[in-house]
């Protein structure tokens, strides 16, 4: 909720209730509840074809996320290693920070540690691209970041664990 309202508002530069109403998830997230509020059962029509698109999009992320990372030079790619280094190391400590503060013990310390340690998410390329905030350096972002990440994660999960 507050990557898809905050975030935007963020990303976007305004905030905007029009804007926020254009966004695909915000009505449909209303209308799911008003589904699960009365009970009322989806038809069979209107769950195959949210479930047909909802079934396009990551591969629809990963498309456009390769397109810009055709772009990608390779100057970026020092800044790009820089911020991922910085993302999983703020969001490692975030995620110790949480877990003292809430109390968390065991299984639930290691999943908030575990996801908040995890990489930047193609979420945030896209409203980079979106809103032409430097679409191919969040690119590089996502990329380096989920790289690190895949080398980082043993040694966390034996910490977690």
């Amino acid at each position: 909720m507050i990557q898809l309202t905050i975030g935007v508002a963020f990303v976007s530069g305004s905030f905007s209730i029009k804007s926020l109403a254009k966004m695909p998830i915000i009505p449909a997230t209303l209308i799911a509840t008003g589904f699960l509020a009365t009970e009322t059962p989806v038809p069979e029509w209107l769950y195959n074809t949210t479930n047909l698109i909802g079934q396009l999009t990551i591969p629809l992320m990963l498309f456009t996320l390769g397109v810009s990372l055709a772009k990608l030079r390779p100057v970026s790619l020092a800044r790009s290693t820089a911020l991922s280094v910085l993302r999983l190391g703020m969001g490692f400590g975030v995620g110790l920070g949480l877990s003292e503060v809430m109390g968390l013990t065991g299984m639930e310390r290691g999943v908030v540690i575990l996801q908040c340690s995890m990489p930047v998410a193609v979420f945030c390329y896209l409203f980079a691209q979106l809103y032409n905030r430097e679409p191919e350096e969040v690119a590089g972002v996502v990329i380096s970041s989920s790289f690190l990440a895949a080398i980082a994660l043993p040694a966390l999960l034996w910490y977690v664990l």
